[in-house]
Parts: structure tokens; C-alpha cells; sequence
């Protein structure tokens, strides 16, 4: 014995027509915005320091910022797993990588 049925639902749909086709935003015309952007440099009173290519080539075991950035003085390296793999995190004279701006070719990483 089999049964077939189907089942019809019906349904109505109300809506309101939007007729007002005014943007109630106005343009407003601003006033011209200036950025500039500051390298730290040999000459600068603040610790810098410049990173070679070669040296980031010595260094290719270094697959993130922090473990290559190891060897600066006053700078601490270290990863979640110890082995520099994965989460690593960085502080320079007790100072979190918040608070500090690494740049390659002036783009900021961190």
C-alpha cells in the first residue's frame, strides 16, 4: 500500500512601498589631509638598527620577526613552544611589541 499526498500552504506577504527617493546624507567637501611618516636613522637620538640582507639570509632558520630579531641588544625573543616556531612575541627593555614598530622597507609588521 502506498500513500502519496501533497501538502499546499499558502501564505501572504505584507510590505510597504519606500517612495521617498531622496538621500538624506549631504556630500560635505573637507579640508585637505596631509600624511607624513618619520624612518628612524643613523642620525636620530633613539637606538636603531639596520638589519642586512645577508644577515636576514644567515639567519633563514628565522621564519618570523622576533626569533630574527634575537641577536639586537636589549631585545628578548621568545616562542609559545620554545623552538621559535609558531607564536613568538618580543620585548625591548621591558617594553611588549605593542609598543613597538617594526618596519620592512618602511611597512609596518607588527
Amino acid at each position: 500500500m502506498t500513500f502519496a499526498g501533497i501538502l499546499a500552504l499558502q501564505s501572504m506577504v505584507y510590505g510597504q512601498r519606500y517612495t521617498d527617493s531622496q538621500d538624506s546624507l549631504k556630500n560635505v567637501q573637507l579640508e585637505q589631509v596631509v600624511v607624513s611618516a618619520t624612518r628612524a636613522g643613523k642620525n636620530t637620538p633613539m637606538t636603531y638598527t639596520d638589519i642586512s640582507q645577508p644577515e636576514i639570509k644567515k639567519n633563514n632558520a628565522a621564519r618570523n620577526i622576533p626569533i630574527l630579531l634575537q641577536n639586537i641588544p636589549s631585545l628578548v625573543s621568545y616562542g609559545e613552544d620554545g623552538t621559535g616556531a609558531g607564536y613568538s612575541y618580543m620585548r625591548i627593555r621591558g617594553v611588549d611589541a605593542s609598543r613597538i614598530n617594526v618596519t620592512l622597507n618602511g611597512m609596518p609588521l607588527n
